[in-house]
């Protein structure tokens, strides 16, 4: 088995559990921001004292986190009071342990060398940062906007654009967060014509039903397509519907109108890519961590969140990668650290990136 968790919500072994996983590790307690650290400190009378760092006030329900070994431990804490200066005193509501198999060994980052071997990234866009750009640009938003619907007017029945920075996020741009696949509906009556069972279930279950536009106008096909940064990132997608059954020209049409459509951002500079450089501090086959000190770029990063961005190895050699975001910690001397999972990077970079790690063993 790969994960086993056990709750232990026994008041009688939360001393136990604190002094064998908590004294001698790193804990970190969990904020909606990211993480910072702290430092346990003792247990008595029911009560936990833990040192955490960089924080003035913590709220009243709060995780604090550790590791050992195999073993991921969760603390569920009532927060009860500051006795002083990042003293904070908690009583113990449960604790959850999750035994997992080893992951892959981080590997830490050689000393700098004279920047021989510095490693950075650079050029970084995230989708948090995209929702930003759009927000920001809505003047040419809405051109781009109109451009699209005139151009395909002819062509469909109803036409929508929708971007992310619209509002609400609806539950055809949650899909396309979850899913870059267009959806395709030949015709909602006929459902063997529809490729993929689990697209038009999901249309069915979770747009359609709620969609009452669609409904009371009859429209009985759909073809939605998203509009993707660097093809990996949506942003956006366009929706067209009929009151007539559509077939796989018009789909493959829309398809190839869309990567039309985002050359329009690019014309309009609308995504800039931040070029500030930050440290990689540690490596790995499947991920990294990155470190700075200023807090105003931590805005660049939110947990579970993907972000495109350029390593640069020794050698003047690259890789650009496409990641998520899994972990953002502050440390006691104010760094923050940022833990990336890799989920794509473009070929030569990915040999690139391999035979630096490979340099390091």
């Amino acid at each position: 088995m790969a994960h086993e968790i056990k709750t232990i919500t026994d008041t009688a072994l939360f001393g136990e559990i604190l002094n064998n996983y908590f004294r001698d590790s790193k804990p970190e307690v969990r904020l909606s921001n990211g993480h910072v650290s702290s430092q346990f400190l003792g247990f008595n009378e029911g009560k936990a004292a833990f040192k955490v760092f960089n924080v003035k006030n913590l709220p009243q329900d709060c995780m604090i986190i550790t590791k050992k070994g195999t073993e991921l431990v969760y603390a569920y804490m009532k927060n009860i009071g500051q006795e002083e200066d990042q003293l904070f005193i908690f009583v113990p509501e449960k604790f959850q342990i999750i035994y997992s198999e080893r992951k892959e060994e981080r590997i830490s980052m050689p000393s700098d060398e004279g920047g021989k071997k510095l490693v950075f990234v650079t050029n970084i866009i995230s989708d948090f940062l995209i929702d930003n750009y759009l927000s920001q640009e809505q003047k040419k938003i809405e051109q781009i906007r109109e451009r699209i619907s005139e151009a395909l007017d002819k062509s469909f029945e109803y036409i929508r654009v929708c971007f992310s920075s619209d509002g609400t996020m609806d539950s055809r741009m949650k899909f396309f967060n979850t899913s870059i696949t267009p959806i395709f509906i030949p015709d909602l009556d006929r459902k063997e014509l529809s490729k993929d069972e689990a697209t038009y279930n999901f249309y069915i279950n979770n747009i359609y039903a709620t969609d009452y536009y669609i409904k009371n106008h009859k429209y009985i096909s759909e073809i939605a397509v998203p509009l993707l940064y660097q093809m990996k990132m949506p942003y956006g997608y366009i929706q067209v519907n009929s009151k007539n059954p559509m077939n796989e020209a018009m789909f493959r049409s829309l398809k190839q109108f869309s990567i039309q459509a985002d050359a329009l951002f690019t014309q309009q500079k609308i995504f800039k890519p931040a070029d500030e450089r930050f440290i990689v501090t540690n490596i790995s086959k499947k991920g990294f961590a990155i470190a700075f000190k200023e807090r105003k770029f931590i805005r660049y990063f939110k947990e579970n969140r993907a972000v495109s961005l350029d390593m640069i190895l020794p050698g003047n050699k690259k890789a650009s990668i496409y990641a998520m975001v899994r972990h953002i910690t502050t440390n006691e001397k104010k760094i923050i650290l940022i833990g990336l999972e890799i989920l794509e990077t473009e070929a030569l970079g990915e040999v690139n990136y391999d035979e630096y790690i490979d340099t390091l063993k």
